[in-house]
């Protein structure tokens, strides 16, 4: 139960993330709205240790470790997606993206020694298809071959599933709030510094939609989902929650269809399918597992 409702948060948060930045990212420089969602968001997950009185973790090593935390879970993959975002078309970015629960099996399998079977490859692969259907729309829309903002979105896809397994492997022992809070804002530097340079320190335009944007990226996106993605790989195998994330494509597009009005088609529904049965096959005991 618990773990369905965290599923449920992080792939609805996310989901409706994609669609609210399409509508409040147009005011802002990417990576200031980078850089803001993750510090306000890392600040309120740390005032939520205290509230809670979690044990602040006093050892420079567990400082260290969730710094470098930070940087693959937000500092590459923010900046590597925000990067592709400017100059690729949306679906190829969203599939570039979410070959990062291929990355997260393999990492897993490598460093926890989680299984990584025949039926897990095939429902790993259901569900990128779905992805691929969902997105197949948007793929080459205006399309320009810039090859370096591609890498930089698959490098962003292997930082999110090389931060998730190190997240598992080394910082288990930290509590959940400090863990998220502070590699959250240990993250956030690198993209503020990305936003002074690469941007010469540009504000956003004050608009009603900027506003908006940040405000539900920060209290839903950075900080509910955050939390619940995070302890989800603290209750499951990380390559299962992994394939979870195939998922939100789907409330994306179901997301932009209800509120932009966008197109959603037979083969968009197709492929939500697909994303759910790839689910289901990453789920079930494989008795052929490559396991250790």
């Amino acid at each position: 139960m618990i773990v369905g409702v965290l599923v449920g948060a992080v792939a609805l948060t996310w989901g409706l993330t994609y669609v609210v930045l399409r509508v409040g990212m147009q005011a802002s420089p990417p990576f200031f709205f980078a850089a803001a969602r993750t510090i306000l968001g890392g600040l309120l997950i740390v005032a939520t240790a205290l509230a809670l009185r979690r044990r602040f973790p006093l050892d420079l090593r567990a400082h260290g470790l969730l710094a470098l935390g930070g940087v693959l879970n937000y500092s590459m993959f923010y900046g590597g997606l925000n990067y592709g975002v400017l100059h690729l078309p949306a679906g190829l970015t969203a599939l570039l993206n979410y070959t990062a629960p291929f990355w997260i099996a393999g990492l897993a399998r490598a460093f926890l020694g989680q299984p990584l079977g025949p039926q897990r490859i095939s429902g790993l692969v259901a569900g990128f298809f779905g992805v691929v259907l969902i997105v197949s729309d948007r793929l080459f829309v205006g399309f320009d071959p810039m090859w370096e903002a591609q890498a930089a979105v698959l490098l962003a896809a292997f930082a999110w599933g090389a931060g998730s397994v190190f997240f598992v492997r080394y910082n288990s022992g930290v509590p959940l709030e400090w863990a998220v809070g502070l590699q959250s804002l240990y993250g956030s530097l690198p993209l503020a510094i990305l936003w002074l340079i690469a941007e010469a320190s540009g504000l956003p335009d004050p608009t009603w939609s900027f506003w908006g944007a940040l405000a539900f990226s920060v209290l839903l996106s950075s900080f509910l989902a955050q939390l619940a993605f995070f302890s989800l790989l603290r209750r499951r195998e990380a390559t299962i929650v992994g394939t979870y994330m195939f998922l939100v494509p789907a409330v994306a597009s179901v997301s932009g269809f209800v509120i932009l009005h966008e197109s959603f088609t037979l083969v968009s529904a197709l492929g939500g399918v697909a994303v759910i049965g790839g689910i289901y096959l990453v789920n079930q005991t494989d008795k052929w597992s490559f396991s250790k």
